[in-house]
Parts: C-alpha cells; sequence; structure tokens
C-alpha cells in the first residue's frame, strides 16, 4: 500500500511540473550516492518512465577514505543489478574548496552539478537530443525541503530562499520532492549510510536530528504542514521574480537605444539574459547597464530583487552576494556618481543616470594572463569565469568510419575535438590559460599560416570588453606554448581531426 502511494505521489508532481518530456528516449542522468533516498530514486523512477535512457552517476569525493570507496562499489553494484549504465567521478572535494573559498559544501555540490551537467551534454550528443531535453535527476525529499527552510530561517534569507529546492531549475527536476524519507527507505531495501550525517556540528545534522524532531513533538504534521507553507511562498517569489523580470527588461532595453548593434530581445529568464552580447550596452563580457531611473522607479521589493540577479550575474560563480551589498545599491543607487565594489573584483556604479555592473577595472585582463593550469585527462577543472573545462579520450568506435564528419557534427563553440596523434607529437600535455600580448595560432582553414591572435579576434568581431574574458589552451612544443583552442573562437588548425584520425580527444567547457 505505502508503495503504490509513493508510485502516486511521484508520478502526480512529475505530471504537474512537466519534469519528463514527452517523447522517448531522453537522456536522463540519476545521481546517485548511495544514500537511501537516491538508491529509491534508481529503482522508482526507470521503472515509472521506462521510455527514457537512464544513466547513474556517482561522485566520489574523497573525503571518508574507506567509506567513500565501499559507497562507490554499492552504487556500481546497485546499477548492475538494475542494467544501467553507470559513470563514476572521483573529485578531490577538500582541495576544491581550499581553492575557491567555498565551504565542503558547497563545493561539493557545485562539483557534482557541473559533472552532471557535462556528462548529460554528451549523452544528449550522442544520443541526437536537443541538450534542453536532457534531465539531471537528484532524490531531495520533502524531508530536504524543510529541513532547507529551516537552515535559510537560522542563517537568513528573503522569500525565494525560503521557499526551499525548486521541483524544477532548468534541467534539474526532483521527482521525490514530495516523498518523505520514511516512505522511501521503505522502497530502497539496502543502502549506504554515510555517517556525517549524524555530526550535529553541522548545521543540517543540527536541523535534522534535533531541531526538527523537538518540533514534531508540537506538531506530528510537521513536514506536510511546512510543505504547504513553502508551496505558498514559492508561489509569491515566483509573481515577484515576474515582475522584476519584467522591470530587468525594462531597465535593460532602455539603455539600448543608441547602440549601432541589433539585439535580440531579452529572455524571459535570468539565466537566458545575454541576448546584448557584441554591443555597447547590455550584457556583454560580464557588463550589464540598467536605466537608473527606470529602476528606481519601482517597488522597492522589486529594485532589491533586480539588484540581487544583476550582481549575481556579473560575479564570479564562487563569489557570493549578501543583504548589506543589495541594501547599499538599492538606497543609495540612484543618486549619480554613486559607486560601491561587490564581490568577485567588481563595481557598482551610477554613470549619469545609467546603473553599470561591471569590472572593477574594464582595462585590465580579470583572468590574468600568467594564469594557467593543466588539465589532467577524465577530470573537471573549475575556470575563473565560473564555467569547468574537461578533457576526455574518446573510444575509436565512436568515430572510426568518418572521424570528419563526427568532429563537424558535435563540435560546437564551446566543445572541440582534436587530433590525437598531433597532440602526443607535441608532448601530450594541455594546459589553459589567460591570452598574453603577441599570442599567434594558425586558425582552422587557414592551411597552416599564422595569425595574431589580436587581428583574428578583430577579424571575428569579438567585442573588446569581451577579448580580455577569453582563455587559450595550449600544448608545449620546445619548451613554448603552441595554441590547441581559443576557447568560445578558434580550433588550430594543426590539430585538426583528419580522415586519418585514428585517435581523437574531446574538451568540452560547461
Amino acid at each position: 500500500m505505502q508503495q503504490k502511494s509513493l508510485k502516486d505521489t511521484v508520478t502526480a508532481l512529475v505530471d504537474a511540473h512537466d519534469m519528463l518530456p514527452a517523447a522517448g528516449q531522453v537522456p536522463v542522468v540519476l545521481m546517485v550516492s548511495g544514500g537511501s533516498d537516491s538508491v529509491a530514486l534508481a529503482r522508482l523512477l526507470p521503472a515509472l518512465y521506462p521510455q527514457h535512457s537512464y544513466t547513474i552517476l556517482h561522485i566520489n569525493h574523497q573525503l571518508r577514505g574507506e567509506a567513500a570507496e565501499k559507497d562507490e562499489l554499492f552504487v556500481i553494484h546497485l546499477a548492475q543489478e538494475l542494467e544501467l549504465p553507470c559513470e563514476v567521478r572521483h573529485i578531490d572535494i577538500s582541495a576544491l574548496a581550499a581553492k575557491t573559498g567555498d565551504n565542503l559544501e558547497q563545493a561539493g555540490r557545485a562539483a557534482r552539478y557541473r559533472e552532471a551537467n557535462t556528462l548529460l551534454d554528451t549523452l544528449c550528443e550522442q544520443a541526437g537530443v536537443e541538450l534542453s531535453q536532457g534531465r539531471i535527476v537528484t532524490a531531495h525529499t520533502l524531508d530536504d525541503r524543510v529541513e532547507t527552510f529551516f537552515m535559510r530561517t537560522i542563517v537568513g534569507g528573503g522569500a525565494s530562499g525560503l521557499s526551499s529546492i525548486p521541483q524544477v531549475n532548468g534541467r534539474v527536476i526532483r521527482p521525490l520532492l514530495a516523498c518523505t524519507r520514511e516512505g522511501l527507505q521503505i522502497h530502497a531495501g539496502t543502502w549506504r549510510e554515510d555517517a556525517t550525517n549524524t555530526d550535529t556540528s553541522k548545521l543540517r545534522a543540527f536541523v535534522r536530528h534535533e531541531l526538527i524532531p523537538l518540533a514534531k513533538t508540537r506538531n506530528p504534521e510537521l513536514l506536510h504542514t511546512v510543505e504547504r507553507t513553502l508551496d505558498v511562498l514559492g508561489s509569491e517569489a515566483a509573481f515577484v521574480e515576474q515582475q522584476a523580470l519584467e522591470l530587468l527588461v525594462r531597465a535593460s532595453e532602455s539603455t539600448m537605444t543608441n547602440s549601432s548593434t541589433t539585439h535580440e530581445p531579452l529572455a524571459r529568464s535570468f539565466a537566458a539574459l545575454t541576448a546584448a552580447e557584441g554591443g555597447e550596452c547590455g550584457w556583454d563580457a560580464g557588463e550589464l547597464r540598467l536605466d537608473a531611473g527606470t529602476l528606481f522607479s519601482a517597488d522597492s521589493v522589486l529594485v532589491r530583487r533586480v539588484i540581487r540577479e544583476a550582481c549575481r550575474w556579473v560575479m564570479p560563480q564562487m563569489e557570493r552576494i549578501t543583504y548589506e551589498h543589495i541594501a547599499n545599491i538599492s538606497d543609495n543607487g540612484k543618486r549619480v556618481g554613486f559607486v560601491t565594489d561587490i564581490p568577485g573584483a567588481k563595481t557598482v556604479a551610477n554613470e549619469y543616470g545609467t546603473l553599470v555592473f561591471r569590472r572593477l577595472d574594464s582595462t585590465k585582463d580579470p583572468v590574468g594572463s600568467m594564469w594557467s593550469l593543466t588539465l589532467d585527462e577524465g577530470v573537471s577543472h573549475g575556470l575563473p569565469d565560473g564555467r569547468a573545462i574537461g578533457f576526455s579520450r574518446l573510444e575509436p568506435q565512436q568515430f572510426a568510419d568518418d572521424p570528419v564528419g563526427f568532429a563537424r557534427t558535435y563540435a560546437t563553440a564551446t566543445r572541440v575535438f582534436i587530433d590525437g596523434d598531433a597532440l602526443a607529437a607535441r608532448g601530450g600535455t594541455l594546459t589553459v590559460g589567460g591570452l598574453r600580448t603577441g599570442d599567434r595560432m594558425c586558425p582552422l582553414g587557414m592551411n597552416g599560416r599564422h595569425k595574431l591572435v589580436s587581428d583574428l579576434l578583430v577579424d571575428c568581431k569579438v567585442p573588446r570588453r569581451k577579448r580580455a574574458e577569453l582563455l587559450k589552451v595550449c600544448t608545449q612544443t620546445d619548451g613554448e606554448d603552441q595554441m590547441v583552442w581559443l576557447i568560445d573562437v578558434c580550433l588550430d588548425d594543426r590539430y585538426k581531426v583528419s580522415a586519418e584520425t585514428t585517435s581523437m580527444f574531446s574538451i568540452i567547457v560547461s
């Protein structure tokens, strides 16, 4: 009876939020840690919606030694039992957190989603499915949703934050969000228990093991009571967000009237506001320009929301905007001459009635020409702009009959394929770094002729302010860097895939 009720709960939520595409054979990545919730997810969703193509993804955070290795083996065996493909990634979260300044939980979460998105992109391309159709599925439950609400209540947050975990966020779906952890454990059977989940020095464990049980002594139906409250908060926050989005569009469109570039209308989504690329106004290389009169004539609730999203958009992913930053800009930003700094080496200034969000010094390279890192095959590396880069070898059967056709079909501005023998002949090691004055390359299609990168960027009409953000992938030949790929722009002709290619690598930025 419990099992049927659980299935009904899941299907009702999936259908209500259109979580899964109607078409079959859509790639779906199941994020499985080995805990009861994710094990139940792996057993439940493919059984309820068998028309899709599921792959289990397990991330070994390398934090718990032998226990983590046992978690990994458990998930691999679970995938074999369910006859599902399984991908495992090893990420040193401690090292990653030390590098980004995030705590372990933040670093782990960012790494998991980065790996899931990279894997899903690859699966969609292999299946010939639009990237937007693929899905990443997490096993968040009603318990997680309520815990997150109490955690954000303790540390502070606005309505959108207090409404807790969303059912759908882009390609990420959470079909178990209306299910209790207790109910899922019945369906999971056996699972692995993470001992760190009981460490009440951590906020989530404190909320889970101390605060919520105490609150349940006053209200045994606490989870469902809070669920109803969160649904109300979520719908009200969505209404405010839509109003703020319309204000953001009006304020940014009004700065484009003198631009010589034709702009597409700004997309109706904060996450897609990139349409003004290449012009003198609007979104471009981490800069946003808003008409201060239009913005500050609106209600203060909407003004704060727009400022928050504008700051988050131009800031590096690892930085955090605070209430104090938002309040300062909303209270004082209408004054011409106002200037303030925000995290991530960014500044907000009112320049003669235009509120501009940009780098502290737009003439300097925020990446730094001396910045570089070495790429490891099969490992995802974080980039200064918040994206990630991965470098992996392809199996010959993936491209054997037509390497050129394969490369042309799946290559994009953020994914290229290179000839493995050409790379091996020049050392086989790849690095990624910022551009330097005098950089040269042999652009694809120029039959080995060299060209200054600065001239290439002019020919490609790359906006001047965006050029300082560009990164290059290189290999070393005779002690000197030789460019392999100018990311987002052009592949070097010397590394192109040919009809004779027998070894191929993929480099992807996501």
